[in-house]
């Protein structure tokens, strides 16, 4: 893990994640068909007590149809409590999409956690990084984004505005 932002967070969070390891498509299988690894699940595992841990609680989960995020997901053993959300959008989204994912959600109060996939959860880390107060701290944290790789942002404001907000990056797992 690594810690990057400082001071107290009172805004809102954002915790942005790669799905864990899937293996490779067989012949004839759908992308969005494809599972996750053993050892993908127990990143995902991992990734999960990380975020209990941190006593980070989701009030929405927005999660890729894919059965590789769908995996994380279950993975990451939140509580059912907790709503999620299979927009379409999210699989073979761009950067973009995300963003305005999470402005149609201004509404939601409190950290929200969205699962999606490489290049856009990559791109969309990086661009909020490199807004952020510590520009090049943040950037160094988020230069490489494996699966299972989670950021943690503090976003002031509410979601409407996210694509210019000024995120401060808290850390990456």
């Amino acid at each position: 893990m690594t810690a990057v932002g400082t001071g107290e967070v009172s805004d809102a969070r954002l915790l942005l994640l790669r799905h864990a390891t899937a293996r490779d498509a067989r012949p004839g299988e759908q992308d969005a068909d494809r599972p996750l690894t053993l050892g993908g699940v127990e990143q995902a595992r991992a990734v999960g007590a990380w975020i209990a841990r941190q006593h980070i609680l989701p009030t929405l989960v927005l999660c890729s149809p894919a059965r590789r995020t769908r995996e994380t997901l279950a993975g990451l053993d939140l509580p059912s409590s907790v709503p999620v959300a299979f927009p379409p959008a999210l699989y073979n989204a761009h950067d973009d999409a995300l963003a305005r994912e999470l402005a149609a959600r201004e509404d939601v109060m409190g950290p929200v956690l969205l699962i999606g996939h490489n290049p856009s959860i990559h791109s969309f880390a990086l661009g909020l990084a490199l807004r952020s107060a510590d520009a090049l701290a943040a950037e160094a944290a988020v230069r490489a984004y494996p699966p299972a790789t989670l950021a943690v942002f503090s976003i002031p404001g509410d979601w409407s505005d996210i694509e210019r907000s000024k995120a401060q990056l808290l850390a990456v797992f």
